[in-house]
């Protein structure tokens, strides 16, 4: 049975029902546009026999699912829940203590990388989910009937799911794992609601500039931040990436200089080109504070091999315990830790903590110890 929440006495109803569930599937639609900010449209939630969507365009006080959202024992159980985390956030909602992500779950289990929703139900439980409403208007009402099912059914299957994944993981032993997993996650979306300081070191495009120029251009970064934050637009349309490097390196002084340099549209070159101005003498004024991080360059031709080598370990032990590849290292896990295999970085990657730490520490040393080795006798 499912019901459209969009009062306050609803809203309460619905909150003293789930406060009793020991688990509850939660999922959340939404809309991207134009924002910097996603635009939250409807919550769902379901105990297993009932199923609840939430309307997120009414001015209803938020603060009343705290009862619910910040359950210290309850299990939430989300799939693919980036994007649900940040729309809490959004809502100034805590982020759950006993999260469960059914896909990651699923990952770990065995069962296939990032499977959506529908191929995860479809093989744990025969059930066929429908994908027609995948592209709807959320933000439009009144919601038409198919909408709301289909809102419904992204909720239905979520605490069998979790019962079945959950027993499936502590069969394999991997239950620590994946409570490893979900604290990331949560780490993650706090940094996403807060900003990542290191995002610079995204731009890799900056690598060649001078240790003075990078700084600059976390600066920067960190300004285009505060301002597309604070106005609600896309990063990019504020300053491109390309741009800000332009800026970090040529160090325009004038509004017709910056304009050339970084190609930023008027409405931003009044304002944030104003102060970009203002900031870069200040800047230039102050020294490079120890321990910053430079952006890394491209790894040098020689280290082919070790990469190889590396991606032929990580392989092989995620095939021993029945963990995806993309799951137990991604790209720029093995780049880092190939930085550091050669000691160009001292700072160990992802790959040499926690679970993955477990399974590959002890491996990589090693490898690494053989690589150096051979380079020295080279």
């Amino acid at each position: 049975m499912n019901t459209w929440v969009d009062s306050a006495s609803a809203l309460q109803a619905m909150v003293e029902r789930c406060s009793a569930a020991a688990v509850l599937g939660i999922d959340s639609e939404f809309m991207r546009g134009s924002q910097f900010y996603p635009q939250p449209c409807v919550l769902q939630l379901g105990d297993g026999e009932h199923q609840w969507l939430v309307d997120l365009l009414q001015p209803l006080d938020w603060s009343s699912l705290l009862p619910v959202m910040a359950h210290p024992s309850q299990v939430h159980v989300y799939h693919a829940c980036s994007e649900d985390l940040e729309i809490l956030q959004r809502l100034s909602l805590p982020l759950p203590s006993g999260l469960f992500d059914t896909q990651v779950a699923a990952s770990m289990a065995g069962l296939g990388f990032n499977l959506s929703l529908q191929a995860l139900v479809e093989q744990v439980l025969s059930v066929h989910l429908p994908k027609d409403s995948t592209r709807t208007d959320w933000a439009q009402r009144p919601l038409a009937a198919e909408q709301l099912t289909y809102a419904a059914q992204d909720v239905v299957h979520l605490p069998v799911l979790q019962a079945f994944l959950a027993a499936r993981l502590d069969e394999q032993g991997k239950t620590a794992w994946f409570n490893e997993e979900m604290e990331t996650l949560k780490q993650r979306a706090t940094m996403l609601e807060t900003g990542d300081p290191d995002s610079y070191l995204k731009l890799r495009g900056g690598w060649r500039l001078s240790r003075k120029q990078q700084w600059l251009l976390a600066q920067l970064v960190q300004l285009r931040e505060t301002w597309a934050r604070k106005a609600n637009a896309p990063r990019k349309w504020v300053c491109s990436d390309d741009g800000l490097i332009n800026i970090a390196r040529t160090r325009p002084v004038n509004l017709k200089s910056l304009q050339r340099t970084s190609e930023m549209v008027p409405k931003w070159l009044e304002s944030f080109g104003q102060e970009v101005l203002v900031k870069l003498p200040e800047w230039e004024h102050m020294p490079v504070p120890d321990g910053f991080q430079d952006i890394p360059g491209n790894l040098p031709r020689h280290t082919k091999e070790l990469m190889q080598s590396l991606r032929d370990l990580i392989s092989a032990v995620a095939a021993s315990v029945d963990v995806p590849e993309g799951l137990l290292a991604n790209r720029a896990m093995i780049e880092s830790t190939v930085r550091w295999m050669i000691r160009a970085e001292e700072a160990p990657s992802l790959l040499m903590e926690g679970w993955r730490g477990e399974l590959l520490r002890s491996k990589i040393v090693q490898l690494s110890d053989q690589w150096l080795q051979g380079a020295c006798v080279e």
